[in-house]
């Protein structure tokens, strides 16, 4: 099963640190992660871009086993090449 944003919000697969033995999602100020759907009013990011983001900006969803990050366009601060 498949989920789609809608509006101009995002959803984010943040990206994981492996820290020895523990896996961790990111715990600092800002976090990254990989967009795997867009809303249709989302103007500058597309599927497959690399996003940064604040600490607590947009809310977690556990989608079949796996927890992403649900935000709005305006909320990220920077976008990386994929």
């Amino acid at each position: 099963m498949t989920i789609q944003a809608l509006q101009d919000c995002l959803i984010v697969r943040p990206d994981i640190e492996k820290h020895a033995l523990l896996i961790m999602l990111r715990e600092k100020k800002t976090g990254t992660g990989t967009v795997i759907s867009a809303g249709p009013q989302a103007m500058d990011i597309k599927v497959g871009d690399k996003v940064l983001f604040g600490d607590s900006i947009g809310q977690d969803l556990k989608w079949e086993g796996e927890d992403l990050l649900v935000m709005r366009e305006l909320h990220t601060l920077g976008v990386f090449e994929a």
